[in-house]
């Protein structure tokens, strides 16, 4: 989180902060009740499972791509970009920003993630004898090693034991809702039009942040866990590209 300052310049009090968190929780709630991991329309079919069983995991990923894209649809601060800008923060940011926006969902204590189905992947699953309650599913690294392919479970155990990390290091969900927006707004290894605007914006979503762990955390606290989000964040970069390289492609 460098650049990140304490003093920061007025807009980032904690109510501002934890009301842009709460519409940002919402969007992404929306968007996963109505982007299915199981699909078909003009751009094509998805599917969250192969035929064989084994999860189909580039469509997973692009699902979860889907999901976040479709939240930045209503971030003013996003959609004013010029849209050579967007598709450079989106090429670069996307995969890391829509991982991190699901770590909520992951428990420490259980291991596993639990997911809110939409009506159409509730009834594939069941198809598949798998178990869901109240429409969610949980699942563990266990569950996903037997349901992924060989050449990716090395990558699986690596984003678990980072799941797991990342959940020891305080950081509460509405801080990680802004998170996501901070994820996309970096611009390190971006060629944009207007890069002052988006650090602009990347800085404004860092002070909302910082004050987020400050309401959580206290000042101390907060400084404490922004710099274990900076390596972290970095490390979570590496293991995307990675992954990334193996099965997701990003459309315009």
């Amino acid at each position: 989180l460098r650049g990140a300052r304490i003093d920061g310049d007025g807009d980032g009090d904690d109510t501002v902060a934890m009301m842009a968190s709460t519409q940002l929780e919402r969007q992404l709630n929306n968007a996963r009740k109505f982007v299915s991991f199981n699909q078909r329309n003009e751009m094509g079919e998805r599917s969250l499972f192969q035929p064989g069983g084994l999860v189909n995991t580039p469509d997973v990923m692009a699902t979860l791509i889907d999901q976040m894209v479709l939240v930045l649809r209503h971030n003013n601060d996003f959609t004013g970009l010029p849209i050579k800008d967007q598709a450079e923060l989106l090429e670069s940011n996307v995969m890391v920003a829509a991982i991190v926006a699901s770590f909520e969902l992951y428990s420490p204590q259980t291991r596993l993630v639990t997911w809110r189905l939409t009506e159409n992947d509730f009834r594939t699953i069941r198809t598949l004898g798998i178990e869901a309650s109240d429409g969610r599913v949980s699942f563990g690294l266990t569950d996903v090693l037997a349901r992924v392919e060989v050449d990716i479970k090395d990558d699986m155990v690596k984003m678990f034991k980072f799941l797991d990390y990342f959940s020891h290091l305080g950081v509460p969900s509405s801080a990680m809702h802004l998170l996501s927006l901070v994820v996309i707004f970096t611009h390190d290894c971006c060629d944009l039009e207007a890069a002052a605007r988006v650090e602009e914006r990347r800085r404004h979503h860092l002070f909302l942040l910082f004050e987020c762990l400050v309401h959580s955390e206290g000042v101390l606290g907060a400084c404490n866990v922004a710099a274990r989000l900076h390596s972290a964040i970095n490390d979570l970069n590496r293991i995307c590209q990675l992954l990334g390289q193996k099965f997701v492609t990003v459309r315009d």
